[in-house]
């Protein structure tokens, strides 16, 4: 009688550093980390590589652009053409573009306290600025104040300025904008003066006057 042996193996050891020969195609699906929410693979956002962490996640969209996903929804994309959506609104990297950037009360346009430097030459479709009418007969000016209109139909009007010290680059757009005789008296802080002098004067209707701040002193331009 034949006896048919079986071929066995033996030594067989756990491979613990184990390499691919060729490409892993997943099939759409994720290589994922069992019993938690951390997973490398297909994203809603789009096909390409997503590394996530629950609901936060970064993913290189197939189309070249990078996104940024926090709470389950795309907050900032990077696009392969050079623009930078965030919030949904695509605008290219530039000030202009910058300046409409995001939505509501987080739109650029309407976050007042931020301070934009910028070198070489800036292209804009215009800055809006701040701009108040002031009728009181004594009013003091601060770093929220730009344009400010003066009616003095009724009386004089006294504006104090701000410390010039401090305040480098500060510019004001100051114009009287009634009829009547009465007139603007613009005061410096303390000694400080407005191209020589302590006060400045504004007695005819539509005159005005832009004054500018050197850290020191006030200068009429």
């Amino acid at each position: 009688m034949a006896i048919i042996q079986t071929p066995q193996i033996s030594n067989v050891v756990e491979d613990t550093t184990p390499q691919l020969g060729g490409d892993l195609d997943c099939q759409d699906y994720r290589l994922e980390w069992s019993g938690s929410s951390q997973y490398i693979g297909s994203t809603i956002f789009g096909a390409g590589l997503t590394v996530s962490s629950g609901s936060n996640n970064l993913t290189l969209i197939s189309s070249g652009n990078l996104g940024v996903n926090t709470g389950g929804g795309e907050r900032a994309r990077f696009e392969s053409a050079g623009g930078l959506s965030v919030g949904g609104n695509v605008q290219p990297l530039s000030v202009s573009g910058f300046y409409d950037c995001g939505t509501g009360s987080l739109r650029w346009a309407t976050v007042y306290t931020v301070d934009v430097n910028a070198t070489g030459t800036t292209t804009t479709a215009g800055f809006v600025t701040d701009i108040e009418t002031f009728t009181a007969s004594s009013d003091t000016l601060d770093t929220a104040n730009h344009v400010c209109l003066c009616d003095c139909s009724s009386n004089d009007i006294t504006l104090n300025l701000p410390a010039a010290s401090g305040n480098t680059g500060l510019q004001y757009y100051i114009k009287k904008i009634d009829s009547s005789v009465n007139s603007i008296t613009i005061d410096g802080n303390a000694s400080e003066t407005i191209d020589g002098s302590t006060t400045q004067e504004i007695s005819t209707q539509y005159e005005s006057l832009t004054i500018i701040s050197d850290g020191i002193n006030w200068h009429i331009i």
